[in-house]
């Protein structure tokens, strides 16, 4: 009797035990399937892969191609960073819907931009870095070793320095122009 009561509560544990393991892990799909062609450390946006879990950022490990089948383990919750020769990664502030939206992202060439003039181009965009809130994020930005000095002073200084797609003219901004705290 002492053994079969014995027996029935070890069996009760593991039962248990697997029931709280098997509830704190994240509900994510076995593979995903690109629907972009996303660079490696893009933060993954809606759109970007077939099945991506939202409740968390999603980082790509490495560069795929559109409809190119996507292991669970191709994605992380935090970028790669990596030093490039004769480049300076260089943080900087970014609008939480400039990020989401994927206006500035892994991969993209953009200007540095401070009162309406360029500062220094191009730099392309290793990784970006946002809460899940709506706040603002870090663009993490490769910028030329030999063109630093373009950019000495310029965070001491107002308006705050901040980044604008190639495609686009630096515009003057003040902070948490388009969204994020007021």
């Amino acid at each position: 009797m002492k053994l079969a009561f014995i027996s029935g509560y070890v069996i009760w544990l593991i039962v248990c035990a697997g029931m709280i393991y098997y509830s704190r892990q994240p509900a994510q799909p076995l593979s995903f399937v690109a629907e972009r062609d996303p660079v490696a450390n893009r933060l993954l946006e809606p759109g970007d892969l077939k099945s991506v879990p939202t409740d968390d950022a999603q980082y790509m490990k490495h560069a795929v191609k559109k409809g190119q089948k996507i292991q669970s383990d191709g994605t992380s919750s935090f970028p790669t960073l990596t030093s490039k020769l004769g480049k300076l990664p260089v943080a900087f502030s970014v609008d939480w819907a400039e990020a989401r939206t994927g206006a500035i992202n892994a991969g993209i060439s953009v200007r540095v931009c401070q009162a309406g003039k360029t500062i220094l181009e191009p730099a392309e965009v290793q990784a970006v870095i946002c809460p899940v809130v709506n706040a603002s994020c870090i663009a993490l930005a490769d910028i030329p070793a030999d063109k630093a000095s373009a950019l000495a002073g310029a965070f001491q200084a107002s308006p705050p320095v901040n980044l604008q797609e190639m495609s686009s003219k630096c515009e003057v901004r003040t902070p948490w122009s388009s969204t994020g705290p007021s």
